[in-house]
């Protein structure tokens, strides 16, 4: 269970098409699989880094780095436009996955939220809010986060 989107990416009107971009998580594992078109990369915040950059005005690009290799790199246009609701995070999936996976603590408030709706809990309750966040500074006091 998580989330998904079809962005359409490619500079030029030729190249242009839409991938099939995904964070999902499977019940009971707490892991977190980023699948870009036919790619599916297990999520391991030691190894892996998503970086997603302004290039120019509009011209954004998103990789998956392993190290300096590039695991996935993909340029696309994309107008950042944070004072209209409800903004790049949850307009831009490249934006989202930037931001989910940061830090491990993000990693993991990902992972722990889409495997409690999969389990079909309520997860809009402030108990299961106050549970999700003690789970998150668990992972921060940890270190791991």
């Amino acid at each position: 269970m998580g989330f998904a989107d079809e962005p359409v990416v490619g500079l030029r009107r030729r190249d242009r098409h839409r991938v099939f971009v995904a964070a999902y998580t499977a019940p009971g594992e707490g892991t977190v699989t980023v699948r870009v078109g036919h790619r599916s990369i297990l999520w391991d915040p030691d190894r892996l880094e998503i970086r997603r950059q302004r290039v120019a005005p509009f011209l954004k690009r998103f990789r998956i780095l392993r190290g300096k290799a590039a695991e996935v790199s993909i340029w696309y246009w994309y107008h950042d436009d944070y004072d209209q609701w409800p903004g790049p995070e949850a307009t831009d999936i490249f934006f989202f996955l930037a931001r989910m996976a940061r830090d491990r603590a993000s990693v993991a408030r990902f992972a722990y939220l889409w495997t409690a709706i999969a389990r079909g809990r309520r997860t809009v309750t402030q108990g299961f809010i106050d549970e999700l966040e003690r789970h998150v500074r668990s992972v921060r006091a940890d270190g791991r986060g």
